[in-house]
């Protein structure tokens, strides 16, 4: 940009930055004399969005909701559209829809869209899991101000990436500027930016493989929790068109059950077997210490609900973002094996059961993940 360009967008913003400011105090003395609150400076922009649940408009952060099957996402074969699943077969190709929504003032005349597949998994981490777009194939769309739009991604898919998978979608906009706030870190609850699908259909007396993220100082709880009917017809899954919810299956004593070990971990990780849950502690004198993860989460809770009811900036925070950041950065990856027990079920019949993360040492009732599995009859 020549020093000419420079200098007349600085005399511009400058006029604007003076205009502004003598309107609101000629707007002040007016409102003043007939008592009543003058209009405050406006400032446009887009509030770019995905939904991680039905009745989500974009605020956050938000907490102990169910956010890990975003209806924002579907993913489908090509060879049966209505079929929506997150089980890949090789050599399949998939149309993979994400419906984008912007709830501000600006126009995003070229929305993005990221997408990342992983086993199925308790978190997540943008450098741990299989990138499907790039600068050459990543999806754009047009979303008006108060719309929505929908972009399409085929994903043709190779042997090594079969099975259940867990599908993560990131968006974003360079102009207007409207980006999420972490490079690698994609948490639904705390980024707009951010959705998830992580429902898996699987059948009684087989395994598979999850992945659980988590810093090397970590003291986390992974517990089953079995769904009631009821919350397996709101999932409006197509496999209800075939199958009925059942839901007299164990309540209790499902970590033995399903016999949970580790495969690969990157960290000093210890897991203990309790009832319904799984303890997994990882301990490193050389990362962040669970005082510091206490402190840095709630700070960027307190932060982005400021941000969201409009009372300060992100950019005011950049200490604090760093310090996030840096400690995101720490993420490491533990590879367990799941089995699923034999519930009893017959042909036609379905159950349900979540499996939720929960960082004990920042709030033991808050779920940081989780997956929802249909366990299906044969």
């Amino acid at each position: 940009m020549s020093a000419k360009v420079k200098e007349f967008i600085a005399d511009l913003q400058k006029r604007r930055a003076d205009y502004n400011e003598d309107t609101i105090k000629q707007l002040g003395r007016a409102f003043s004399r007939k008592d009543r609150k003058p209009p405050e400076l406006f400032e446009d922009s887009s509030f770019l969005y995905m939904r991680s649940f039905d009745a989500d408009q974009g605020t956050r952060p938000f907490s102990n909701i169910t956010f890990w099957h975003s209806p924002d996402i579907n993913l489908s074969p090509l060879s049966n559209p209505t079929n929506i699943t997150t089980e890949l077969q090789a050599g399949e190709t998939y149309n993979i829809q994400v419906a984008l929504r912007n709830r501000g003032d600006l126009a995003v005349p070229s929305a993005k869209v990221e997408l990342f597949l992983v086993d199925p998994s308790i978190g997540f981490d943008v450098r741990m899991a299989e990138r499907l777009t790039n600068l050459t194939n990543m999806q754009t769309a047009w979303v008006s101000s108060g719309a929505s739009a929908v972009t399409q991604f085929h994903y043709t898919v190779p042997s090594n990436q079969a099975g259940h998978k867990c599908l993560f979608a990131r968006c974003f906009s360079f102009s207007p500027l409207d980006v999420p706030f972490d490079d690698f870190l994609l948490d639904p609850r705390l980024d707009r930016h951010v959705a998830q699908q992580n429902l898996n259909i699987v059948a009684q007396s087989s395994s598979f493989e999850l992945m659980v993220f988590h810093n090397p100082n970590a003291q986390m709880r992974l517990g089953f929790v079995p769904m009631k009917a009821e919350d397996i017809f709101n999932l409006r899954h197509p496999i209800l068109g075939e199958a009925r919810p059942f839901d007299d299956i164990p309540q209790r004593e499902w970590t033995r059950a399903t016999g949970p070990q580790i495969i690969k971990t990157t960290a000093n990780v210890d897991i203990d077997l309790d009832g319904n849950d799984i303890h997994l502690i990882s301990k490193d004198a050389d990362s962040s210490g669970l005082d510091l993860q206490r402190r840095l989460k709630g700070e960027m809770r307190k932060i982005l609900g400021a941000v969201a009811s409009g009372k300060t900036k992100l950019a005011r925070h950049k200490n604090i973002v760093a310090e996030f950041r840096k400690m995101n950065a720490e993420t490491v990856a533990t590879r367990m094996q799941i089995k699923i027990p034999d519930l009893g079920l017959g042909k036609g019949q379905v159950a349900g059961v979540q499996l939720q993360g929960i960082d004990v040492a920042f709030d033991p009732n808050d779920p940081i993940g989780g997956f929802t599995m249909l366990v299906v009859g044969t």
